[in-house]
């Protein structure tokens, strides 16, 4: 068993799809079905049931997927422990970022490489609640999210910054000549909503909540680009932090009276920081 088979493998399983994982790995797609088939061979079980539709993990392809995410971790670990102090930083990279809370992610991307051109750099957009579950498990070093809480159990917190949410109409809508809004002035009126496991869903409906009101999702979406396209024909009002309504001109922002806050940070496991981690840290913070 080869570690490159398992770096193959646990790239297919992840991502589900030999197809996104050769490009991951910067290889061909057949060179992927090849690591994984030998495995297979050598392990005596099939790892996937491929279909000409989906691929899926088996009972023990499951199994395997947890055992080699731990043994590539205690390799890359025993990589960092023994490399030289003051050694060029090489290895990989891993980060996850949640669509929402890009805000300055590229230029920081920009400076790593330059600094670190060694090190390669692998991004993973998923919703928040699923970067948590990467960085506790190991398969991300770090994640850049909202943050649901001050502290998390076993993980590094740090706030990059926080922002207010908005009211986002468009100019047809009857609300637009408001100067500002309450959410009790929202309560029961269409909105346009992200589906629940989207971390702006989960701050207004607790936002919602607490003010005694109700947030009426009529449109939701998962996608901003959607989300302004319904708001700016007059359909329906969406909550949004000041950086993303200023990315679409033709929706009005209107400010909230109610202190509904958009708090971002950079999240890592606390018993493993990888010194590319530790160094992607100090320049998102």
């Amino acid at each position: 068993m080869e570690l490159k088979q398992l770096e193959y493998f646990v790239s297919a399983a992840e991502e589900l799809s030999f197809t996104r994982a050769a490009r991951r790995c910067h290889v061909v797609q057949s060179a992927i079905s090849a690591q994984i088939k030998g495995l297979e061979t050598e392990l005596g079980t099939p790892l996937f049931d491929r279909t000409t539709h989906r691929v899926a993990l088996t009972p023990e392809g499951t199994v395997l997927l947890e055992r080699a995410r731990g043994i590539l971790r205690l390799v890359d670990d025993t990589r960092d422990l023994v490399s030289p102090t003051g050694a060029e930083l090489s290895g990989s990279l891993s980060i996850g970022v949640t669509q929402g809370a890009w805000k300055g992610m590229a230029p920081a991307l920009a400076s790593f490489r330059a600094a670190h051109p060694q090190v390669r750099i692998e991004l993973r957009q998923s919703p928040t609640v699923r970067l948590f579950e990467s960085v506790n498990d190991g398969s991300l070093d770090l994640a850049v999210a909202p943050l649901r809480r001050p502290s998390e159990p076993g993980l590094f917190v740090k706030t990059l910054y926080t922002e207010n949410l908005s009211v986002g109409v468009g100019a047809s809508h009857e609300l637009a000549n408001r100067e500002s809004l309450a959410l009790r002035d929202l309560h029961q009126r269409d909105a346009v909503g992200f589906c629940p496991f989207w971390a702006l869903r989960t701050i207004t409906d607790r936002a919602f909540d607490d003010a005694a009101a109700v947030q009426r999702v009529a449109y939701e979406v998962n996608d901003l680009n959607a989300a302004a396209e319904i708001v700016a024909s007059g359909l329906a009002y969406v909550l949004l932090p000041d950086h993303l309504l200023a990315q679409f001109g033709d929706l009005i922002r209107i400010p909230l009276e109610d202190d509904v806050r958009w708090d971002v940070g950079v999240i890592a496991a606390a018993r493993r920081c990888t010194p590319a981690a530790a160094a992607m840290m100090d320049l998102l913070t």
